[in-house]
C-alpha cells in the first residue's frame, strides 16, 4: 500500500508542477510502466534520468508489488492517462467525462487496492462489486474536488462539469474568476453556486454509499484498511455538508481530535463493529437498485404526475442532468394541492387547507428551491379552543425536549387531573414503544385502551391532534402513524411542532412557481397531457402510450394510487412486478372536506383554531389576498372537516348550517355574525386510510426498480402518513433510485 501510494502521489506532484520534480512527460510515464513487466524489470532504464529520482528510486519494490499481487498495470496506466488531463488543464465538459476522469485518478488505484486486500484476485469489471470499487474511487476524487475548489482554480482548474456549471447560471471564466480575482456573481449566480456544490455533495454521497458496498468482498485485516479509508474522506465530506461555503474560502480538513477518534474506532475491534454496523445501516438503501445503466449522454426520464412528488422528482432529476418530461393529465401542476377562482370576488380560493410543520425537512427544502420562503409564514404558537370555548395556546417551555411540550399537558382543557395524568403516561409510552410491526399495525383506540385510556381523553385530546393529522378517525387508525405524528412531529425537536402555513394562493405556489422554475432547468412541463398507459420495450425502454418520440430510459410514476393499476396494466411488466401492483388497490380512502365561508364581518384574531371534540375541526383565516374581499364587505374563513364520511352528501346547505351553528356556539364573536355564502368542496379520495395493515399496501419508491420503474405519491411507503411531507419525500426517493438505475447514484435525502 506505501508503495501503491507513493506511486500515484509522485504522479500527482509532478503534474502540480512540484518545485522539485522535472516536468510532466507523460509518454516517459507510460514507458516506465511497460518496462516493469519487460525481461529485466529491476534494471536501471536509459530514460531514469529523465524522470523524478524517487519515481526512479521505487521500482523494486512497484515490480515486486506488482508481480506479487498481480497490479493490473493497466490501472496504473489508466492513472497517468489521468494525471495528462491535469497537467494539460482540459475543461471537463460533462458528469460522464467526470467520471472518466476520476476512474482514471482514483478508481484505477482502489482496483489495485482489491488485488492487494484479496490476495492478488483484483475483481474483474463483470464482477458485481467492479461498480462498487469504481464509484467508491469516484466518491474519494470528487470529495477531494470540493475540498481543493479554491487551491485548482489558483492553477486554472475546473472540475465541475461544464455542463453543471452552465445549468445553474455560472461560466467558467467567472469561476474562475469568483475564486482568483474575486470578481462579483449576481445573486443569481451565488444561488446557482450553492445548488450546483449542493449537487455535488449530493452525488458523493451516493458514491459513497455504493463504494461501500465494497466491504463485502473482504476479510477483517483489509476490511479495517478500506473503512479507515471510507471513514476519513466520509467525514471529510460530512464537514463540508455541515458548512459548504467553508469550502469557497478553506480547505476542508479533519482536526486532530477527528484523527484520534478514527484511529481509535478503528484500532479497537469492537468500537470497528460498531462503526460498520452504523455504515451498513446508512447505506443499505443502495442495495435494494438494480445493476445501474451506464451511458455517455445524459439521461432521459418521464415523470408522469404533475403533483407535489412528481415536481419534487422532475426538479431533482433535472438538477442531476437528466433530460426530464413531466406530465400531468391537468390543465395545472400541483395535485390535489389547488385553488378555485371565486365568481364573486375573482380571488384565487384554495381547495383545502395545506399546512406544513418545522419537523418536515423536505417541505423546507422544495420551499427554498422554489425561491418561495417569504410565501410561508411560521407560527410558534398553536391555538386551540375546547368544546366549551376555552382557549389553549400552546407555546414551547424553556425544556429539552420532549418536556418542552409540558404546557400542552397541563393546560390542556375539559380534562381532570387525573386524566392529564393519564395522557402523560401514555405519551411516555409512545415515546419508549419500538417500532415492531405488530405494535406498528396494532389498532391506535386498542393501544390507548391498554395504555390506561378513557373515552374522555381519546376523544378531547388523542383525536383533536390524530385526525386532523392523519386525516381519518382514530377508531380506524394503526400505531405506526400516531407516532410518527406525536414523537416527530411533537416530541423530536423544541420547535418541531411549528406550523407552516402558506400567505399566498396554492395555484400559485403549486403551479406558477414551480413551473418556472422546472422550466429553467429546462423540464418540458406537459400540462394537460394524459397518459393512458405506459409501454415497455423489450429493450426495457419506456414509451407513454403510443407515443413515437424518442423513448425514455426510465419512469418515475406519481399518480394517484387508485390509477397505477390501469396505468400499468399492458407496460410488459413481469409477474412479480405485476403482483407488486396489484397490492396498491387494497389501501382504503379517507375523505377531507374544505368548507369555504365567507360572514358580514371579522371574528377570529388567531391566525387558526384547532376545535376539540367539535364539528369543525380547523379554522383558518385566507391568505391576505381573500381574507377581506375589497368592496364586497365579506371576510372569509375556511373550516376543514378531516375523515369526514360523515357528511350528508350531496347536501351543501346542511354542511353549511352545520357549520355556521358548530362556529358561532364556539365563539361569541362569530355569534354575532351572520354567514353570508358558503361553498362545500369534497375530495372521497383525498388521502389513503392509515387503517391497521395498509402498510402492505404501500410500495417502496424503488419496488419495481428492476423494471426501470419509481414510484412516488404520498401513498408510497415513505414511512410518513399522507401529508406534503410524505409526497415530497416519495419524490426524492424516487428520483434517487432513478439516478442509481441510471448509473448517476446521488443520495438525495439527508441520513
Amino acid at each position: 500500500m506505501y508503495t501503491l501510494y507513493a506511486f500515484a502521489r509522485l504522479a500527482d506532484d509532478a503534474t502540480d508542477d512540484a518545485p522539485s520534480q522535472p516536468g510532466w512527460n507523460r509518454s516517459l510515464w507510460m514507458d516506465y510502466l511497460d518496462s516493469l513487466l519487460g525481461p529485466e524489470p529491476h534494471s536501471q532504464s536509459i530514460f531514469d534520468s529523465q524522470l523524478p529520482s524517487d519515481l526512479a528510486a521505487i521500482r523494486p519494490a512497484l515490480v515486486d508489488v506488482a508481480r506479487r499481487y498481480r497490479i493490473p498495470v493497466e490501472m496504473l496506466q489508466a492513472l497517468v492517462q489521468g494525471m495528462e488531463t491535469d497537467a494539460r488543464g482540459d475543461e471537463i465538459p460533462s458528469w460522464s467525462a467526470l467520471r472518466q476522469y476520476a476512474f482514471q485518478v482514483a478508481s484505477s488505484i482502489g482496483i489495485c487496492c482489491t488485488a492487494i486486500w484479496t490476495d492478488g484476485n483484483p475483481i474483474a469489471p463483470e464482477d458485481p462489486l467492479w461498480t462498487s470499487a469504481v464509484d467508491c474511487g469516484i466518491a474519494f476524487q470528487l470529495t477531494n474536488i470540493l475540498r481543493d475548489l479554491r487551491e485548482d482554480a489558483a492553477r486554472g482548474r475546473v472540475y465541475l462539469p461544464t455542463e453543471d456549471l452552465e445549468r445553474f447560471g455560472i461560466s467558467r471564466s467567472q469561476w474562475l474568476g469568483f475564486f482568483n480575482s474575486r470578481q462579483n456573481l449576481s445573486n443569481a449566480q451565488l444561488d446557482g453556486l450553492s445548488e450546483l456544490i449542493a449537487v455535488q455533495i449530493e452525488r458523493a454521497r451516493g458514491l459513497f454509499a455504493r463504494g461501500w458496498q465494497l466491504h463485502r468482498m473482504l476479510d477483517s485485516d483489509s476490511f479495517r484498511m478500506f473503512s479507515l479509508m471510507w471513514h476519513t474522506y466520509r467525514r471529510i465530506l460530512a464537514a463540508i455538508e455541515r458548512d459548504p461555503n467553508r469550502i469557497l474560502q478553506e480547505r476542508v480538513r479533519i482536526n486532530r481530535a477527528g484523527k484520534l477518534q478514527l484511529a481509535a474506532s478503528h484500532c479497537f475491534t469492537p468500537l470497528l463493529l460498531r462503526t460498520a454496523s452504523r455504515s451498513e445501516s446508512k447505506n443499505a438503501w443502495m442495495k435494494q437498485i438494480a445493476a445501474p445503466k451506464f451511458s455517455d449522454r445524459n439521461p432521459r426520464v418521464a415523470v408522469v404526475g404533475g403533483g407535489l412528488a412528481g415536481m419534487n422528482a422532475a426538479l431533482l432529476l433535472a438538477r442531476h442532468g437528466c433530460e426530464v418530461v413531466l406530465c400531468e393529465s391537468k390543465s395545472r401542476l400541483g395535485g390535489r394541492a389547488g385553488s378555485f377562482l371565486d365568481p364573486a370576488t375573482s380571488q384565487a380560493v384554495d381547495y383545502c387547507q395545506h399546512v406544513g410543520m418545522q419537523c418536515c425537512s423536505e417541505l423546507q427544502r422544495w420551499i427554498a428551491r422554489t425561491g418561495s420562503t417569504s410565501a410561508w409564514r411560521i407560527f410558534d404558537t398553536l391555538h386551540f379552543v375546547s368544546k366549551t370555548g376555552r382557549r389553549l395556546d400552546v407555546r414551547a417551555w424553556p425544556l429539552p425536549a420532549p418536556l418542552h411540550l409540558s404546557g400542552l399537558i397541563l393546560g390542556w382543557p375539559d380534562l381532570s387531573p387525573l386524566d392529564r395524568v393519564r395522557v402523560a403516561t401514555g405519551l411516555a409510552a409512545l415515546l419508549l414503544a419500538k417500532d415492531t410491526p405488530d405494535f406498528e399495525q396494532m389498532p391506535a383506540r386498542t393501544w390507548l385502551v391498554r395504555h390506561f385510556q378513557n373515552d374522555r381523553t381519546i376523544d378531547r385530546f388523542w383525536g383533536t391532534i390524530l385526525v386532523s393529522a392523519l386525516g381519518e378517525q382514530v377508531d380506524r387508525v394503526a400505531m405506526g402513524p400516531v407516532k410518527k405524528v406525536l414523537v416527530d412531529g411533537f416530541a423530536a425537536t423544541r420547535d418541531a411542532f411549528h406550523l407552516l402555513v402558506p400567505s399566498q394562493p396554492l395555484s400559485k405556489l403549486m403551479d406558477e412557481v414551480p413551473r418556472s422554475v422546472l422550466e429553467a432547468l429546462r423540464v418540458e412541463v406537459r400540462s394537460g397531457s394524459t397518459v393512458p398507459f405506459l409501454n415497455r420495450s423489450d429493450s426495457g425502454d419506456w414509451r407513454l402510450g403510443d407515443e413515437s418520440g424518442q423513448p425514455f430510459d426510465a419512469v418515475v410514476v406519481t399518480v394517484p394510487w387508485h390509477r397505477l393499476g390501469a396505468l400499468l396494466r399492458d407496460s410488459g411488466l413481469s409477474e412479480y412486478a405485476r403482483g407488486e401492483v396489484a397490492k396498491v388497490a387494497e389501501l382504503e380512502t379517507s375523505p377531507i372536506t374544505g368548507v369555504h365561508t365567507w360572514w358580514d364581518r371579522p371574528w377570529l384574531t388567531q391566525p387558526h383554531a384547532i376545535l376539540i371534540d367539535r364539528f369543525c375541526q380547523w379554522v383558518f383565516p385566507g391568505p391576505d389576498s381573500v381574507a377581506m374581499s375589497e368592496g364586497t364587505g365579506e371576510t372569509y374563513y375556511q373550516v376543514v372537516i378531516s375523515g369526514s364520511r360523515q357528511l350528508p352528501r350531496g347536501d351543501q346547505a346542511a354542511i353549511l348550517a352545520a357549520v355556521e351553528r358548530d362556529l358561532q356556539e364556539l365563539f361569541p364573536a362569530a355569534a354575532a355574525s351572520r354567514m353570508l355564502r358558503g361553498k362545500v368542496v369534497t375530495d372521497p379520495q383525498s388521502v389513503f386510510s392509515v387503517t391497521p395493515g395498509h402498510t402492505a399496501s404501500r410500495l417502496s419508491p424503488t419496488a419495481l426498480a428492476s423494471e426501470g420503474v419509481f414510484l412516488g405519491g404520498d401513498w408510497v411507503d415513505t414511512g410518513w402518513p399522507a401529508t406534503m411531507e410524505g409526497a415530497l419525500r416519495s419524490g426524492s426517493l424516487a428520483a434517487q433510485g432513478a439516478l442509481a438505475y441510471l448509473g448517476r447514484p446521488a443520495q438525495l435525502l439527508d441520513e
